[in-house]
């Protein structure tokens, strides 16, 4: 075999193992070396830890995607992670997925977790902006955890300082014993307490169940005579109101009076106020009078009190009578019951009124013009006749 020809075919089969190479490079690389399908997406973390470019995206233990690159904030807070999420996946995320920054094992490399919510939410649009959370740093833990260590020590050492206080002045001896008398008065009152709470349960609950149903009852009556009455209620809330608006409008008209008559209200005051004088000094007067004449008042006060009896009697005849009348005895118990009775009393009473206004008229043409008073004749000439004459 000549040179030229182990050369050519030394080529070629290094040639188609660089080709293989190619394809399985291809075939295994996690992003297909820019030839796979990618949809962008923003993360947006406070941190992004230990997370470098083409770290995996993965959603349920399955890689959706790879991070891109990762930039600064301009404020320099916060990271922003440029993702590519593979077009076959990107349905699988929406609004509700959360994203995180996990370790694979206790110290291994980190990479970005999609959590899915619990609902679906809306779709997903390309290049949005969703949150992270940060990834779980240790040495922040630690540094976390010795602060709290020093805020325990201090709270140890006011806890104790607080303890020595309370031991010498709270718990000392005069205190304890205070505290033994306070808990026995304590408990006598609490024996009074509870003999007293028996009393009432034995004594005095009865009563005021019985006054409860009482005034219970008196509640459903003033109810039912409300709802029997409603209209009745009705009307005199409404007269009252009538009333009330008389009462006003009268009020006006006397305030209008009154500065109307000041003067003369004034002379009134004046007036009753020597009236009152007067009748003060008539009061002594009388009070004397009174004492000087207690005997005869005494007899007057006997005599008022047999007035008294005889008013009885007369009252218990005049029920007597009243009850005849209503019975229908005698000429007053006949006109009450008896219509023609009263209809011919009536007629009667009619012709006397009649009479005695004829005698009236009588009596005054008597008074004026005598007994024996005759009229003048009247003159009944004839009316002149009416033409020339002859």
């Amino acid at each position: 075999m000549s040179a030229s020809r182990l050369e050519i075919k030394v080529g070629m089969f290094v040639i188609v193992v660089l080709g293989l190479a190619a394809v399985m490079t291809l075939k295994f690389s996690e992003t297909g070396l820019g030839l796979a399908k990618t949809v962008p997406l923003q993360l947006r973390s406070p941190s992004a830890g230990a997370v470098i470019a083409n770290a995996p995206i993965q959603l349920s233990g399955v890689k959706i995607g790879v991070v891109d690159k990762i930039t600064l904030n301009d404020d320099g807070r916060g990271v922003v992670i440029h993702a590519d999420i593979f077009e076959e996946h990107w349905s699988a995320l929406d609004s509700n997925t959360q994203f995180r920054i996990n370790v694979t094992g206790l110290m291994g490399d980190e990479y970005v977790a999609a959590i899915p919510g619990e609902e679906k939410g809306a779709p997903l649009k390309p290049g949005a902006t969703m949150n992270c959370e940060a990834p779980f740093d240790l040495m922040t833990v630690a540094r976390d955890a010795q602060q709290l260590i020093q805020r325990v020590d201090k709270s140890m050492v006011t806890l104790d300082s607080a303890i020595n206080r309370l031991d010498q002045t709270v718990l000392s001896s005069e205190t304890l014993t205070n505290l033994t008398a306070a808990i026995a008065d304590f408990r006598m009152t609490t024996e009074s307490i509870h003999t007293f709470a028996d009393n009432l349960a034995t004594n005095i609950a009865p009563n005021v169940d019985l006054t409860v149903q009482k005034f219970h009852d008196a509640v459903s009556r003033v109810d039912t005579m409300l709802a029997n009455n409603t209209n009745t209620l009705q009307v005199s809330l409404n007269n009252f109101a009538q009333f009330t608006k008389r009462l006003d409008t009268s009020a006006s008209h006397l305030e209008t009076l009154i500065a109307t008559n000041a003067p003369m209200v004034s002379r009134v005051f004046t007036n009753l106020t020597a009236i009152s004088a007067s009748l003060k000094i008539s009061t002594e007067k009388l009070q004397a009078t009174i004492s000087t004449n207690q005997t005869s008042i005494d007899v007057i006060v006997k005599d008022v009190a047999a007035v008294t009896a005889n008013l009885k009697n007369f009252t218990q005849n005049a029920d007597r009578i009243l009850a005849e009348l209503e019975a229908g005895k005698g000429l007053a118990g006949g006109l009450l019951k008896n219509d023609a009775l009263r209809t011919e009393f009536f007629r009667l009473m009619t012709n006397l009124n009649s009479a005695a206004g004829n005698f009236s008229i009588l009596a005054s043409n008597l008074n004026s013009r005598g007994l024996l008073y005759k009229p003048p004749p009247t003159n009944n000439r004839a009316p002149p006749k009416s033409g020339r004459p002859r």
